[in-house]
């Protein structure tokens, strides 16, 4: 059996551009308007302990939502909103998309 070098593992992720929770750790400013879409991230911090603080702006509503969220993958879920999505990191942004409606985000990383 051949054996594979660590670094060989790496590679479909580098070229996917997976998703590592070290990379989603941060603050985030959402763009675009909810003109098309339900709803839109203003701003959201992930801390490495597991939580999020997000600022989620539907319409003209600005709502403040906290929690706990996990990565597997490229799979996000914040858990106690049961919300899913498929994400992709790529520098400094980040693309939520919703795996139901298809509709997407994209947030840039706060430095």
């Amino acid at each position: 059996m051949r054996q594979l070098h660590a670094s060989m593992l790496l590679i479909p992720c580098v070229l996917g551009a997976c998703a590592s929770s070290s990379g989603l750790v941060g603050s985030w400013r959402g763009e675009g308007s909810t003109a098309e879409r339900p709803f839109t991230f203003g701003a959201v911090s992930f801390v490495e302990d597991g939580t999020f603080t997000a600022e989620a702006r539907y319409g003209q509503v600005v709502r403040v939502q906290s929690g706990h969220w996990t990565l597997d993958g490229n799979n996000l879920e914040l858990v106690e909103d049961a919300r899913a999505y498929t994400i992709h990191i790529m520098g400094d942004t980040v693309t939520f998309t919703d795996p139901d409606s298809g509709n997407s985000m994209l947030l840039t990383r706060v430095r």
